[in-house]
This record gives structure tokens, C-alpha cells and sequence, in this order.
């Protein structure tokens, strides 16, 4: 056995946010993307419901 100390390394994050309609999913994750990186010139997002996200344009530059 080896011991050694530990190093934090990059890693991909894998999530899934799930609720009923109105819950607050899609905001709840371009504040995610926001907090990950800082900046909204690199937060994406797909839009498959006619729209909605627009619903948000208010919180600073998306993109899709």
C-alpha cells in the first residue's frame, strides 16, 4: 500500500435537474453555469421549448 497526498484534479460535471412544470429548472441552471464560470459571454443554452428561455434575458447575455 502507498500512501501520497491528495490532489484535486479537473473534473466533468454530470447533473440532471428534474421537477414539475414552474419549479425554477431552467434558471436554476443558467445560475449553475453562471456560478461555474463566471461570466455570461460563455453560458449557453438549448432552448426546446418554444422559446422560454427568453424569459430570462433579463439576467445578462445568453446565448442559444
Amino acid at each position: 500500500m502507498e500512501l501520497r497526498q491528495a490532489q484535486r484534479n479537473k473534473a466533468k460535471i454530470k447533473m440532471a435537474l428534474a421537477g414539475p412544470a414552474g419549479s425554477g429548472k431552467t434558471k436554476s441552471s443558467l445560475f449553475i453555469a453562471y456560478g461555474l464560470c463566471g461570466d455570461w459571454n460563455k453560458v449557453a443554452i438549448i432552448d426546446t421549448e418554444n422559446n422560454s428561455a427568453d424569459l430570462y434575458a433579463h439576467l445578462g447575455l445568453i446565448r442559444y
